[in-house]
């Protein structure tokens, strides 16, 4: 019988069946020499290279059961909590890939974009999979408190995740304060208009009307909204329904002279030209809000009280009088028609 007892000829023994590729006699071997050592290290080596080994054969469930063995004598495997995450992802067992990733985004010797990265794999599954966003939260609080608020490789921020989740989750203060956060630190221009549009949201529908935070906060929200997309629709609702006109005035000012911008490059959307009719309203400049109703009712999309009011905001205007029109002495017409026209504008 082969003695599996003796380190040296186990490892010239187990170099030689590598090289050859024989993975069902390396198992073996692997079995063999589990059996005969009951040092602590040297077993969760053997089981470190056995679990890879069922890993690359496909063998799913054994794999797991070696990693089991194998993180009963080293709770803080590194590899093997990486490995086991994997192979449950695979086999499709959230709750028991949740547990290796949490342990791994736990571990304090671990890199941190690596513990960075397993928490929010965590945090996904509880969220999307498992429907627990409460522990999705759990998870990226720790993440946070860890100090691991770095980047994740898609380029969304832990913060940002955060208050993604705590917003699922109905934690509105919660999630008002990491968007805060994105607001003042994101480099990106479209970050920080998502940000600043959950804000503008959450504390117009989500925080008592009666809070007297409510009003100031919304009002930066939409101030800052507006300083990345200067013609916000949400934005401009909000300031029109309850800023002070004095206070908004500035500001709807700038959104009409965007929207003339563009509608010097083009046609306007029906939508964007019904917010120039608002605007210019709200401004007093007149002749804009005629020319955006006309085109509104050239659209179909003025009712008829707003087609009476259009008609009722042409009468302010100041009309030439009937028997001004036009006219042309006969040397003029001699100018405009040819030789050999004739007709009664000729004679």
């Amino acid at each position: 019988a082969r003695d599996f007892s003796r380190d040296t000829a186990f490892e010239r023994l187990y170099l030689i069946v590598r090289a050859k590729g024989d993975d069902e006699r390396l198992l073996d071997l692997l079995e063999g020499r589990l059996g005969a050592v009951d040092e602590p290290r040297r077993s969760g080596e053997l089981l470190w290279e056995k679990a890879r080994l069922l890993r690359r054969l496909g063998r799913m469930g054994p794999a797991l059961r070696a990693l089991d063995r194998l993180l009963e004598l080293q709770p803080h495997h590194l590899g093997a909590l990486a490995l086991s995450a994997e192979v449950c992802l695979r086999e499709r067992l959230h709750d028991r890939a949740v547990t290796s990733l949490t342990r791994l985004a736990d571990l304090e010797g671990a890199p941190d974009a690596q513990r960075l990265l397993a928490g929010l794999t965590a945090a996904n599954l509880l969220e999307r999979k498992l429907g627990a966003p409460a522990r999705a939260l759990s998870t990226l609080r720790a993440l946070r408190d860890a100090g691991l608020a770095g980047a994740h490789p898609d380029g969304e921020t832990l913060i940002e995740r955060l208050g993604f989740c705590a917003l699922r989750a109905g934690e509105f203060e919660e999630a008002a304060e990491a968007f805060e956060i994105v607001l003042a630190e994101a480099t990106d221009a479209a970050a920080r208009a998502e940000a600043a549009a959950f804000l503008l949201a959450l504390y117009r529908d989500q925080f008592d009307p009666s809070a007297p935070e409510r009003l100031p906060r919304a009002t930066q929200a939409a101030r800052a909204l507006l300083a990345e997309d200067p013609t916000s629709p949400d934005a401009l609702a909000f300031l029109l329904d309850e800023v002070d006109p004095v206070e908004r005035r500035p500001l709807l000012e700038r959104a009409l002279d965007e929207l003339r911008r563009e509608a010097e490059a083009g046609p306007l959307a029906p939508g964007k030209l019904e917010l120039v009719a608002q605007l210019a309203e709200e401004t007093g400049a007149r002749r804009t809000a005629l020319a955006a109703h006309g085109g509104l009712h050239l659209l179909g999309r003025l009712g008829a009280e707003q087609v009476d009011a259009l008609l009722a905001f042409t009468r302010r205007f100041p009309r030439a009088p009937r028997d001004a029109a036009l006219r042309l002495a006969p040397r003029d017409l001699e100018g405009i028609a040819g030789p050999e026209e004739r007709g009664p504008y000729r004679e």
